[in-house]
This record gives C-alpha cells, structure tokens and sequence, in this order.
C-alpha cells in the first residue's frame, strides 16, 4: 500500500482493507523523506511499512517478522485457552473499569515466558496480581517465589538483573 498524500487520514485509507478481512496484513512502501507517513499507518493498523526503492532483503524481513508474530498470536491464544481458568478469578468481583484491564492484563501475560516487575504502594495487592500471574501461567505446577526488591540493596538488584562486569 503507497500513501498517496501527506494529509491522507491514515485510519480511513486502511479501513477498507481491514473491515473485508480484519486480520489482513498490509504493508506501507514510503520514500525515506516520508517515513514519518508510514509510522502513522503502523499506528493506524498496518503490519509494517518498507522504505522505497524496495530492497529484497527488507522485503524477506518483514514478511518474515509479520510471519513470526503472527504464529506467536496463535500460540499465545491455544496458550490462553489452555491454562487460563477464569474460575480462579471467581472470588474477585470488580465493576471497576481500571480492575477489569488489570485482570485482562493478567489474561495476556500469565501464559508467556515474559519477566513481570510489579511496582506499587504498600498493600496495593502486589503480591495478589504475582500469585494469580503464576496461577494462571503454564508453570503453575512450579514454586512461586516472591521477591520484595524494596528490601535488597539497589546495587545488588542492578547487578542480579543488568549483571556485572568486574572493574566496571
């Protein structure tokens, strides 16, 4: 797909594509000079965009990168529909619009491989949100450990996390 004019309305050009096949992939091609363009057709619901003159290479690179993410999206949802039992959130009732997206939060992260860092006042439910992570995580069946970072010296949480290089 080539943007045609600098004030195109980025959402209404690849509308069209998307309401006949949702789950289309389009892939902008810009000039360099029009880069800026092609991000706010990503924004807008594009898979990716390619700088014109094309290079085959780039070309393989997308294609391949929105191949990989597409087959992560279908693991990730057999992953969901596999390990996440909604009855385990049973207990918890919330009308609160900004609890709701934390669960759904929960939703999306507990069955990936993806390191969780929860940051909050003391008594927030912190410790809560970790427990129904791993709950709902496919290493359910492993020990779940909780660290409280607040009482590690911050030296030693860079260093643990970011590793050290002696003399550095």
């Amino acid at each position: 797909m080539l943007p045609t004019t600098p004030e195109s309305d980025y959402q209404d050009a690849i509308e069209p594509f998307l309401e006949i096949r949702p789950r289309i992939e389009t892939v902008i091609i810009t000039p360099l000079e029009r880069i800026r363009h092609a991000v706010r057709f990503v924004k807008a619901g594009a898979s990716d965009y390619v700088i014109s003159p094309v290079d085959a290479e780039e070309v393989k690179f997308v294609v391949d990168s929105i191949y990989e993410n597409r087959l992560k999206k279908h693991e990730l949802d057999y992953l969901r529909d596999k390990y996440w039992k909604p009855e385990a959130l049973e207990f918890i009732q919330t009308k609160n619009q900004k609890m709701a997206a934390v669960f759904n939060k929960i939703r999306a992260v507990a069955p990936t491989k993806s390191s969780v860092l929860l940051a909050g006042e003391t008594g927030t439910g912190k410790s809560l949100i970790a427990r129904l992570i791993h709950q709902h995580s496919n290493r359910n069946n492993k020990p779940f450990i909780s660290v409280h970072c607040g009482a590690i010296p911050d030296t030693l949480i860079e260093s643990e996390f970011f590793g050290h290089e002696k003399g550095a």
